[in-house]
């Protein structure tokens, strides 16, 4: 076919970089009351051993939250990989993915979920009863869900036969290409 073409674009800065989590420390193992210390921390990894993980908390019997906002900018499936010496609990968007509130050694726990584009809460609560104290939280990406809105497939002849020649998630169904093409 011939005739005009029109395409539409926009963009927002997204990123799945490294951003801060805001700390709270608090002096029990229970998150009450409020925060004996509050800070801003680049990495959710820490190896106290027996001491504290600051001024004002004690070696044993403390409690931390960690929260920040993770941006993705596309979908994806997320594996999220807990270490812990005594409880962890690891929330995305309100929803409990890592339940390890419990007394225990050092151990390792992970889960996958799948996040849309877009920001994401995340939320890490922690508590020390008595021993080492150790929490880290990774992720890492395992593939990219695929069309989460429309799979678009677009073949280049009329009567959509073989393979298409291009494959992807269209975020709406809304194009005026005129005399352009979709890729």
């Amino acid at each position: 076919e011939t005739g005009l073409a029109e395409l539409r674009l926009s963009w927002e800065k997204s990123s799945d970089v490294a951003s801060t989590w805001t700390a709270q420390y608090f002096s029990n193992r229970w998150l009450i009351g409020y925060p004996a210390v509050t800070r801003t921390e680049t990495a959710l990894d820490f190896n106290w051993g027996t001491g504290s993980p600051a001024s004002g908390i004690p070696a044993d019997d403390f409690s931390a939250r960690w929260t920040r906002t993770l941006i993705l900018a596309a979908p994806r499936t997320l594996t999220f990989s807990m270490r812990t010496d005594d409880g962890a609990r690891l929330w995305v968007d309100g929803q409990l993915i890592i339940d390890e509130w419990r007394d225990g050694s050092a151990r390792e726990v992970s889960a996958d979920y799948p996040l849309a584009r877009g920001k994401h809460q995340i939320r890490v609560e922690y508590y020390e009863k008595t021993g080492l104290a150790r929490i880290a939280l990774r992720w890492e990406r395992t593939g990219q869900i695929s069309y989460p809105d429309w799979k678009g497939e677009y073949w280049s002849n009329r009567d959509l036969s073989g393979t298409p020649v291009l494959t992807r998630n269209d975020r709406m169904i809304d194009f005026a290409w005129a005399t352009g093409s979709p890729a």
